[in-house]
């Protein structure tokens, strides 16, 4: 699931229950598809317990801290999600809750010796992120014993070590269709912040089976008074093509859904819906506008607790609105995909 804030859902508390991507999840098990696991746990701190961190603009805190890529809306250098945490020092810690019986650690390769340290329950691994040649994502495979709940990164003991989260799997029972939602949405990004060839790269090495793209109407496009909103949605078309073709490229099937009505000017949700119709037809995706007929209009979608103060941002009970109409195109492309494999 790709989009900006609002797929993204990190506005509201108990995210990792009630935004957009969770309840998606729930919506499709409802459906009959089983669980899988936690998918893609990206490194921002709203998932991750960091004892420090700074971002790409802010001033360094320390040897203790990660200097997080990408958050704050800042364009990005590597991981599936565009976010990316940097460590030069073994006190810098990171900890996330897995609770599936394999994780799938991610990280970017290091051009000179990075010794690091990963513990689950007793299990204790030490890894080195070095290999030869440059930079590049690479992963390691761990199995977590029964009774982890916990997986902690120590920093490296030399080098830069460059994590960019881990992804829980727990293997599907035989004979079932099994889904694994992700969250690789963005706050305030569009596709053409994300094109770093690690990033890219990162994507294409996740082999995703069905990829959902859902941008919304940011403010920095939909204002009309604003002289670049032309040129941004001149970026947005070519760069949401290049990336529905990077979800073509391994025989992923790709979802473009319109989003939700967000206050704008009826003719800038035309112009994006047709640039949607058009970038699904060229990359041979899929296309849907169920999420832009939930409600007749924004103001009245917050009268009836549909959406936060900004009046931008969903609500829980609008996200749970949200999934169940997407679930059933979703699980079209499910059942799709695996008839394919």
């Amino acid at each position: 699931m790709f989009g900006d804030s609002v797929a993204e859902g990190y506005t509201i508390s108990q995210h990792a229950r009630l935004s957009f991507v969770p309840q998606l999840r729930e919506a499709l098990v409802a459906r009959g598809l089983e669980r899988g696991g936690e998918g893609l746990i990206p490194l921002v701190p709203m998932r991750w317990t960091l004892g420090d961190w700074f971002t790409q603009i802010e001033r360094p805190s320390g040897p203790a801290a990660w200097r997080l890529v990408g958050v704050g809306g800042l364009p990005s250098l590597d991981g599936p999600s565009g976010y990316s945490g940097v460590a030069e020092g073994p006190s810098a810690r990171a900890s996330v809750r897995v609770e599936d019986p394999e994780a799938l650690l991610l990280y970017t390769t290091s051009t000179q010796e990075t010794p690091f340290t990963v513990t689950a329950g007793a299990r204790e691994w030490r890894l080195d992120a070095y290999a030869p040649g440059p930079p590049r994502p690479a992963h390691v495979q761990l199995e977590l014993p029964r009774d982890a709940r916990t997986l902690v990164v120590q920093g490296p003991r030399a080098g830069r070590l460059t994590l960019s989260g881990v992804v829980g799997r727990r293997a599907p029972s035989p004979g079932r269709v099994q889904v694994e939602v992700s969250n690789l949405a963005h706050a305030g990004r569009f596709p053409q912040w994300d094109s770093a060839p690690r990033v890219l790269r990162s994507i294409a090495d996740q082999g995703y089976d069905v990829t959902v793209f859902m941008w919304s109407y940011n403010s920095e496009l939909a204002t009309p008074a604003r002289p670049r909103t032309g040129d941004a949605a001149a970026l947005y078309e070519p760069a949401l093509l290049r990336r529905a073709r990077l979800a073509r490229r391994s025989g992923g099937l790709c979802l473009i859904a319109d989003s939700t009505p967000l206050p704008v000017p009826p003719a800038v949700r035309g112009r994006f819906a047709a640039i949607h119709r058009r970038v699904a037809r060229r990359a041979r995706c899929a296309y849907t506008p169920v999420l832009a007929r939930l409600w007749s209009d924004p103001h009245t979608a917050h009268r009836r607790g549909l959406t936060q103060p900004d009046r931008v941002h969903p609500t829980p009970a609008a996200y749970r609105r949200m999934a169940r109409a997407l679930a059933p195109v979703v699980e079209r492309l499910v059942r799709q995909r695996s008839a394919l494999l």
